[in-house]
């Protein structure tokens, strides 16, 4: 073959080998970006579901703990209660016998005889009155909550602390108090309202 042809033949070849290695070169520098791209969209996928996942758990993680909050809150107003009736029951056993009507006012009855403490929860009295005309149900549920603490035989701050409940959408508890009340004054009427209410939120779906 005539050199002048082999040269020319290598120079084709040797332009054909540039031209394939710089194919090769923007193809592999093409596709190795699209799999970046792609391994960065599923990355990407991943951390989406993660975060999605975490937020659930934080959500389910909230709802429990409030639920645990209104459990510990239901235990230990049914402890109080338990106590104060041991504390009646040892009280009856010795003959003695204190109250308090619905207003407040202290009776005591021991051995036949009765001591009457008037007006002695008059000012708790009227600021629970005060409280409810004016829907102030948060500040009426404190007041009730304390004077609980302090006289649980008394039951007109269970009835009070029942409407604060039934306004703030807490119908068991409110419930719960109203048939606390009932149980413990039968056949008092000036407690008669709260077999009113009562019946009103039971028929409430």
């Amino acid at each position: 073959m005539h050199p002048g042809t082999l040269q020319t033949f290598c120079q084709i070849l040797f332009a054909f080998g540039i031209i394939v290695t710089a194919f090769a070169g923007f193809g592999s520098h093409h596709y190795a970006k699209k799999s970046e791209q792609q391994k960065e969209k599923e990355l990407n996928s991943q951390i989406v579901e993660l975060v999605a996942g975490k937020n659930e758990l934080v959500s389910q993680n909230k709802e429990l703990l409030v639920k645990i909050d209104e459990y510990q809150t239901n235990l230990a107003e049914k402890d109080q209660k338990i106590k104060e009736l041991e504390r009646k029951a040892k009280m009856t056993a010795r003959g003695i016998i204190s109250t308090y009507d619905f207003k407040g006012n202290k009776r005591e009855k021991t051995a036949g005889s009765i001591k009457g403490t008037m007006g002695l929860k008059k000012e708790v009295f009227e600021q629970m009155i005060k409280l409810q005309k004016s829907k102030d149900f948060p500040n009426l549920l404190k007041v009730c909550e304390q004077q609980i603490k302090e006289t649980p035989e008394w039951f007109t701050p269970y009835l009070f602390r029942a409407v604060a409940y039934s306004n703030m959408g807490k119908k068991a508890e409110a419930i719960a108090d109203l048939r606390f009340v009932i149980e413990n004054t039968p056949g008092d009427p000036e407690y008669v309202q709260a077999e009113k209410l009562l019946l009103q939120l039971e028929e409430t779906p």
